[in-house]
């Protein structure tokens, strides 16, 4: 359990503070952070990710023109006009990959703007379908134009400096924009059939890897955690995703295993001591059979 919350601790991090210094970007008493690329065509820095982090606050993404992908938590998200992005705070991004014409907006808020939210009866709505992982929204296009034109109104708001009453005004935006994505995924839910039991147990099955695999490897621990033989949740993982569940331990154990290499302040050494391998020759054996280079040289990439 120590080198698992260790390791948890050390996995390189994206803060809020990280995006206060990004161009044409605006924010508010370090609680609320406003960012597009209408002008510039520019990705906004953290999220042209080469490697995989941990984003240390929750995210909307609305792509409004192109197409932009991101993987988070081991999972593959593609938005294409109209779509929207919901992340919470914690989730680990891997990389980014975004089509030349790409126009997004980005609104950002810290994790205690995002903690204060649970006061709000609609945000704590809406944040009950993505907080244990990203959700996709998709938006006509007349409600995209609406969004748009909110985000806009928050930019002017934080622009005034004369103007007192901001904190009202803000919340007011980001309660009409919560109020938009609750419906439209709401709206959603109601055409796709419920999930089944095959695929509630694979998603607990992920959830379960993602908070254990620095500790636990073997598929019989996480049957065990679902009441069920080794065997049957390999079915029910390969049934649902294709894949035999130590394909799964292995990505999020090398997911992890990247981001803390990351660190510049930690060693191979100490990385292995983190995910709990025997020792680092066998870590460094066991990173290259799948990343193709040694964690030496992948912490060396630039």
């Amino acid at each position: 359990m120590e080198h698992f919350c260790e390791a948890q601790q050390q996995i390189e991090e994206v803060l809020f503070s990280d995006l206060l210094d990004e161009k044409n970007a605006l924010s508010w008493r370090g609680s609320i952070f406003l960012a597009d690329n209408f002008t510039s065509g520019r990705m906004p820095d953290y999220l042209r990710v080469s490697k995989p982090r941990k984003i240390r606050f929750a995210t909307f993404v609305l792509c409004r023109m192109g197409e932009i992908s991101l993987r988070l938590n081991m999972r593959d998200y593609t938005l294409k006009a109209d779509d929207a992005l919901l992340f919470s705070p914690g989730v680990i991004g891997e990389h980014v990959h975004a089509s030349a014409d790409c126009k997004l907006i980005v609104v950002a808020f810290s994790e205690s703007a995002y903690n204060i939210t649970a006061k709000n009866g609609i945000s704590m709505q809406l944040r009950n379908y993505f907080h244990l992982q990203p959700v996709l929204i998709h938006f006509p296009n007349m409600y995209s134009d609406t969004l748009t034109a909110h985000y806009h109104l928050m930019r002017d708001v934080v622009s005034d400096i004369e103007f007192s009453l901001k904190e009202e005004v803000i919340k007011s935006h980001v309660n009409i924009v919560s109020t938009y994505a609750l419906h439209c995924i709401e709206e959603a839910r109601r055409t796709l059939p419920e999930p089944t039991r095959y695929e509630r147990m694979f998603d607990q099955f992920l959830r379960d890897v993602k908070e254990n695999c620095d500790k636990n490897r073997t598929v019989a621990f996480y049957a065990d955690r679902l009441f069920i033989s080794p065997k049957y949740l390999s079915k029910v993982v390969m049934d649902v995703s294709g894949r035999h569940p130590t394909d799964w331990i292995r990505d999020y154990i090398l997911l992890n295993a990247k981001a803390l290499l990351r660190n510049e302040d930690l060693s191979v050494q100490q990385v292995s001591d983190m995910l709990a391998f025997p020792n680092p020759s066998f870590f460094g054996k066991y990173f290259k059979e799948h990343v193709g280079c040694t964690p030496g040289e992948y912490q060396n990439q630039k």
